[in-house]
């Protein structure tokens, strides 16, 4: 099963189906400690949001609207990683 979702992993672009991938991944793996996950979770979505604007940039998209993109996608991110925590709690 893990190689499966590791194989789906590297298809699906879309960073949240990414995120719930790799969450299922690491639940598969180990107990379960949510603080960690979710942590984790969050390096890795800005890891994708990154390479995505990487790969944006040496497809020839213009290097302000990268900007802008990775910047409101950073900015949802830490939000959602902020409302994540106070519900948490």
């Amino acid at each position: 099963m893990t190689t499966n979702l590791f194989k789906y992993l590297l298809i699906v672009e879309n960073s949240k189906f990414q995120t719930l991938i790799l969450l299922a991944l690491i639940l598969s793996l180990q107990p379960v400690n949510f603080k960690k996950v979710n942590d984790a979770l969050f390096v890795v979505q800005g890891g994708i949001i990154v390479v995505t604007g990487l790969i944006s940039v040496l497809s020839g998209t213009p290097l302000p609207l990268v900007i802008f993109q990775m910047t409101a996608q950073g900015g949802c991110l830490i939000i959602d990683a902020h409302r994540a925590e106070k519900s948490g709690k």
